[in-house]
Formats: C-alpha cells, structure tokens, sequence
C-alpha cells in the first residue's frame, strides 16, 4: 500500500462518524447510516423509527414507508401495527395505510386475525377495522386460541370470534387460553381450567404464574411457593426462595435475600446464591452479573456454574431485554468499560472471542444483538444504521455456487445477507432483473425499450419499486391480487418456479421437460404453476448439470414452502448457465 494512500486512510478514519478499531471491511452496511433519534429491530420486514418527536417505519432497504406522525407506534404484527396520536389508538397496514384511524381507548397487537379493541365497550376488531364483537357487559379479552375470555358482574365464560358464548361458569374472572389451559379466579383463589371447561385444579392458590417451557408454573399457597405441572402434581414442594424466573434446559434461577443461583427439577441447589442478577439458561449459557464499584459486571456461566466469559460487561445492553435470546444468531452485543476511548462496543461469540469490536468516546453510542441477519448499531446522536453479520455464511453445501452467484454479478449487494431466510417477492423480483441485465449486457431501460414495454408505475399501489415495475413490465412477475403486490411477503417455491420458467422464455431458452416428470406431492401443484415447475425441475446448469430448482425432501416440490435466498441465489446461477 502507497505511503499516499495509507494517509488517505488515515484521514478517513479520523474523520468518520464510525468510530471503529476494526477494518472497515470487517463490517459491512446493509442499511447505510442514516438520520434519526431513533431506529429498532426489524420485524416483519419493518423498524420503528422516530424522528422530531414523532414516530413511522422503515423497510430493510432503509426507505421511509410510514412517515413519522405518530406520537408512538408498536412494532408489526401480522402485517398490522397500532398507532396513537392524542393518546387515541388506531391500526395501519405495512404501507403506512389507516385500517383504524386513530379513536380507541385501547388496541392491543392482533392475533389470530383479530385484534382486542376498548372505549366504552370491549371487543375484536378484524384486519379490515370491522367490530365482529362488541361486548357491552363486561370486560372481554383478546381472542387466544380461538376463544375470547369475558368478565361480567355475574359470570364469566369464553365466547368464540362471533361473539358466540360457548362456555360459561359462576368463576369471579376467567383469563385467555395459553397452551390449552387458563387460569380462573373464584373467591380471590386462583385455579386452572382446559378447553372444554374441565377444572383441573380448584382454585386455591394466591399466585399462579404462566406455564414456562418446561411446562411448570411457580404457584404460591399459605405464602409458601412451589413449583406445579399442568395436572397440578406438585413437582418442587420444599421452595426456600423467594422467586424464579422458570425453568429452561433443566434448570431455573432463583434469588433468596437478593441473591440468585440455579435449582434442577428436583428442587437441589445446583449453582449456589453467589449472584445479584441472574436470568434463563438459552443455548446452554445463562447471563449472570455482580455488583462492582463501578456498576453491574455481566457474563456468561455454563450448566455446570463454570463462568466461561468473565463478568466484565457492563448492564445497559442487557437491561432492556431481560429474556431476550442469548447470542442471537451466533453474536451478543457488550460494552465493556476501559481501555483509552473509555467505552468499547463489541460483538462477542459464545466463546467470548470479539468477533466485532468498536470503541468511542461518546457515552450515546450503542450496539444491538442481531435479528433477521440485520445488526442494529448507534453511530452517533441521531444517527443509526444496520450491518451485517460477520459470521452469517451460506451453507457448506450452498457455499461454491453462491459465490459463482456473486463473482458473475448476479447478486445485488442490498440482499446479499440473510442466507438461510425466507426471501421475499421484492427482492426475488430485484435478482431476476439483475439476471436480465448481466446476460443481456444491459441496463433495464434498454432491455424495456427493445421490447416496446412501458412501466406502469401505478400498477400496484404497495410498491414503487423500480425492479418491480420493471419485472412486471416485462411479463415476469404480477400481483397477489388487483393492485396488490405484497413486497415483503415470502415466495413460495411455485410462485419462484413461475418467475424462473417466464424468465427462462424472455431469454430465449427452449427446454421440453421430461415426460413422466412427477414429485410426491405433484397433486399440491396449483394448476398455473404446473408446467413452469417441470420446465425448472427438468432444465439443467450447463456447468454441474443441476437443475435449476430440485426437490425437497422425499422427492417433493413443496409448491407452497418458501424459498431462502440461498436458495434463490442458487437458481438465478442455474438459469444463467441454463441459457
């Protein structure tokens, strides 16, 4: 390297925002900095942002999809958000549209398909803002297992998602369904009830967790707890604690005079009370923390109490998410005091080696766990921007071609993350574009002037995306239904499957399929993608002789799985070769 350029270098380093002690390649941006007070996690294919005091959302491509006017948002949730503006609540669609204008008391997040709304009565309202039950005399819950749980003066009971009463019972307080049981309250004592109104256990106890993952609830009786199954058989009777947060892979904390260690099953002592924080094992690792002069130190300490990465981080990454995963897709963001910036901000692997590291001096900076392959990261006061993940690879078996992928050119660099995710249709869309223009040697344009195509940018009304318009342009693509596209929903491998044999044809490619072509499960095949599945389950990569899409498992299509981007990637090279 030239002593001008390493000056260059130098310089740039300096003078960027991205204060790092890593080579910048070490790293790479999938959502390029950008200006905000405030960015979170991608869900549903959206984040939260807030700028001037308000809130919207953004989708992965780092566009402003729902401009910031709301006094606060909740994230996604089957394609619906709530909203609130002059503490009234409304709901929006992933575009941004208003299903609910703001005007409830109260909504909470929808499930399944429906969503528990309040004023001066409660109810369910569906994903097109419909009220399909009002209940004006009592209290209703949301639906749950497809029951919705009522309260009145006089009685309580479960409706179905008519509004239909379909169980009924003298309890003060029956409570949602969660894994086919629910708790109900008779006389202040609480109790547990199946579905079809069998009691399980009297009500008899003064408190009466959720079931954890192991099936067991803390229950407390005669201000003594215990721990409880589903059939109410006291599995821990003799519980010196003073609480748990539940049991995960065998083992549970629990804290006593503001101490925590860890019990088994069998109610022993397994890690000694040495803690002052200690949460839920999760891939073997439990976080744990001590206090130190200098604040809250965490780590990480294996199931036999080992501390396998040192109490040295500091707590305001870890406060926020208490039963948050640990090491979320492989990494776990830590601050860690010392050193001459003061603060360092790292990616650390179940190792505790630090696979990302960066390291500042302003006290406003932070770094966040990975989810959906995105890493969210603070650079500096309002501004935010997401990377990738350094140890997210292809599967060993996709590696070779993916990386064939990538050197012909096939691949944009916005999606090149997220391997073994579902792909949406957006961004499959983008990869056949790009195909078109790396085979024909030319940009869209052109390709759309040669064939006397015109973009009708108005074609859907839930996405401008130029790729889209171009791929629907050109006959490759179309909509879910008349003027709907739906961008971020995954492909399916027969909807891929048609977009391939369309683009396949665009290209020129001639192939007969095999006669007598058939996969297990052919019968599941939707009629209009029959023949584009034999054509890319018949035509071969020149290079490898692999098909451009093979099957499954047990020789089957799986027409309606999604399609990972692996995956995708994959079939693009294919069809390249194929021409």
């Amino acid at each position: 390297m030239s002593k001008y350029l390493c000056l260059c270098l130098c310089i740039l380093l300096m003078s960027s925002f991205v204060p790092t002690v890593m080579a910048e390649e070490s790293y790479r941006f999938i959502i390029k900095p950008f200006e905000v007070d405030y960015a979170g996690d991608f869900i549903e294919g959206r984040a939260m942002i807030k700028k001037g005091g308000k809130w919207g959302f953004i989708n992965n491509k780092g566009i402003t999809v729902v401009e910031p006017k709301y006094d606060s948002v909740r994230n996604f949730k089957e394609g619906m958000a709530v909203v609130e503006n002059d503490k009234k609540f409304g709901v929006i669609d992933k575009n941004g549209g208003e299903v609910v204008a703001p005007q409830y008391f109260s909504i909470q997040d929808f499930n399944e398909d429906f969503a528990r709304f309040e004023n001066s009565s409660s109810g369910l309202i569906d994903k097109l803002g419909n009220r399909v039950i009002e209940f004006e005399k009592g209290t209703s819950y949301g639906l749950s297992e497809g029951l919705v749980a009522f309260n009145t003066n006089s009685y309580s009971g479960y409706m179905d998602k008519t509004g239909e009463e379909v169980l009924t019972f003298p309890y003060m307080f029956t409570e949602s369904f969660k894994g086919g049981v629910a708790n109900v309250v008779a006389d202040n004592k609480i109790g547990l009830i199946d579905k079809n109104g069998q009691e399980i256990i009297a009500p008899q106890y003064d408190v009466f967790t959720d079931f954890d993952e192991e099936g067991l609830a803390q229950v407390a009786k005669d201000r003594k707890l215990r721990f409880i199954d589903k059939t109410g058989q006291e599995i821990i009777s003799t519980f010196p604690y003073q609480g748990s947060h539940g049991f995960s892979e065998g083992l549970a904390p629990v804290h006593k005079n503001q101490l925590w260690g860890y019990i088994d099953k069998t109610g022993e002592e397994v890690i000694p009370l040495q803690y002052d924080f200690a949460y839920k094992f999760m891939g073997g690792l439990a976080r744990v923390a001590k206090k130190k002069d200098s604040g809250y130190l965490w780590g990480f300490i294996n199931k036999e109490g080992k501390v396998v990465i040192p109490l040295q981080y500091s707590e305001h990454v870890f406060k926020y998410e208490v039963y948050k995963v640990n090491f979320s897709e492989g990494l776990e963001a830590v601050d860690k005091q010392g050193g001459e910036s003061g603060i360092t901000h790292a990616y650390i692997d179940k190792s505790g080696k630090e696979v990302l590291s960066f390291s500042h001096t302003n006290p406003v900076y932070e770094v966040f766990n990975f989810k959906n392959g995105l890493g969210r990261i603070q650079l500096s006061p309002g501004k935010w921007a997401y990377i990738s993940n350094p140890l997210e690879a292809p599967a060993d078996w996709a590696q070779p071609e993916v990386d064939k992928a990538r050197s012909l050119g096939l691949v944009p660099e916005d999606i090149l993350y997220g391997y073994n995710q579902s792909i949406s249709r957006s961004d499959f869309s983008k990869l056949v574009v790009k195909l078109l223009t790396v085979k024909k040697g030319k940009p869209i344009d052109i390709l759309l002037a040669d064939n006397k195509k015109v973009v009708n940018k108005a074609v859907f009304i839930d996405t401008d995306d130029p790729a889209i318009q171009a791929a629907n342009a050109l006959e490759l693509i179309s909509g879910k239904s008349e003027g709907i596209f739906d961008p971020d929903g995954d492909i399916t491998r027969q909807e891929a499957a048609v977009i391939l044999a369309r683009t396949a044809k665009f290209l020129g490619i001639t192939h007969t399929p095999a006669i007598g072509t058939e996969f297990a499960d052919t019968k599941d095949i939707a009629s209009w993608a029959k023949d584009a599945v034999s054509m890319v389950s018949s035509a071969e990569d020149k290079t490898n002789r692999s098909t451009i899409m093979g099957s499954t498992v047990n020789n089957s299509f799986s027409p309606n799985a999604t399609y990972t981007r692996q995956q995708a990637f994959i079939s693009i090279k294919r069809l390249f070769h194929a021409l």
